[in-house]
């Protein structure tokens, strides 16, 4: 059983990520590919996730911290954490490759069930690195949204579509719910007058 001190981090850990700032990184990354694929620029969607990630940092600390102040973990949750983000970067952009391979090569076994689940496959991969996510932050809104990007999986199979457009409906409903949410972290926790973005 964890000590007392390893309780509260744990709830304040969960409480940092509730500005929706990740969420609207995210989403906006999601959108990106999800357009760039869309437009037949699909490579271009492969340098969205790590520019949102790299952008998450110095905006976390012009937007919220003057807010709410800052928190230091403890050095075994900041290295987890910092290896987290660094293998979530990478993988985002491995499984976005990925798809992009397997959408676009003729590789793929010649009957007819696996070529018609390959559109899906981006989604369905985007979906199950939502997960880890959702156990790292201990926020349930990320299994939510791994839900909304199995739907977008789905549907792009069923409705026989390329992954593009699904990708991005699927990144802006993602979009507008960490928007949502960031906006009412903001009305929620005004700077101070003497304060300065």
């Amino acid at each position: 059983m964890s000590n007392p001190i390893e309780q509260l981090e744990r709830k304040v850990f969960q409480s940092f990520w509730d500005d929706g700032l990740m969420d609207s990184m995210l989403g906006f990354a999601l959108s990106a590919i999800g357009f760039a694929w869309w437009q037949d620029a699909f490579i271009w969607g492969i340098f969205f996730p790590p520019l949102c990630a790299t952008l998450w940092f110095p905006l976390r600390k012009r937007v919220v911290e003057p807010r709410i102040g800052y928190v230091e973990f403890s050095g075994t949750r900041e290295l987890k954490g910092r290896g987290f983000r660094m293998n979530m970067i990478a993988l985002l952009a491995g499984t976005m490759l990925l798809g992009v391979f397997l959408f676009l090569s003729g590789s793929i076994p010649d009957t007819d069930l696996p070529r018609t689940l390959v559109p899906g496959l981006p989604a369905f991969l985007l979906a199950l690195m939502a997960l880890p996510l959702a156990f790292f932050t201990g926020c349930r809104r990320f299994f939510i949204y791994a839900l909304v990007l199995l739907a977008v999986s789905t549907s792009t199979i069923y409705l026989g579509l390329d992954p593009g457009l699904p990708i991005l409906v699927g990144g802006a409903v993602i979009l507008v719910n960490g928007l949502t949410i960031l906006i009412r972290f903001l009305t929620a926790h005004p700077l101070d007058s003497g304060t300065s973005v």
